[in-house]
């Protein structure tokens, strides 16, 4: 397995790069439904459902937090955005996308590696 690390280097720099906003603590949760939209979905329009979703997903913890706790500086309910959410998501599926189609890097070939994988899974 490749050292997670060097992975997701490229996608690291990325958010750095482009500055995407932190989004009240959510940029972990923006990499991971953009780069899991870039395993899962065929095409942008599938894409933006799982990106919908796990944006609904973290609103309603935002909410639950914040009801809960308060909205300190600490916690995603302070300050998080579902459409910010939304938008550093695509930005992080297309980044993906572009990875494995403009790039030989690890990660790029661990994306199309696991797509191979997952296709063979629901073929059978």
């Amino acid at each position: 397995m490749a050292n997670i690390e060097n992975l997701l280097t490229p996608i690291e720099k990325y958010v750095i790069d482009n500055d995407l906003d932190e989004n009240g603590n959510s940029i972990s949760g923006s990499i991971h439904a953009g780069f899991t939209a870039s395993l899962l979905a065929d095409n942008e329009t599938e894409a933006e459902k799982y990106i919908d979703a796990t944006a609904f997903l973290f609103k309603t913890l935002a909410t639950e937090m914040r009801q809960e706790y308060g909205s300190g500086r600490n916690n995603i309910a302070y300050g998080f955005d579902e459409v910010i959410f939304k938008d550093n998501a695509m930005k992080i599926y297309n980044y993906c996308k572009f990875l494995t189609v403009a790039m030989d890097t690890k990660i790029a070939k661990a994306i199309v590696d696991k797509r191979k994988e997952l296709e063979v899974y629901n073929a059978s």
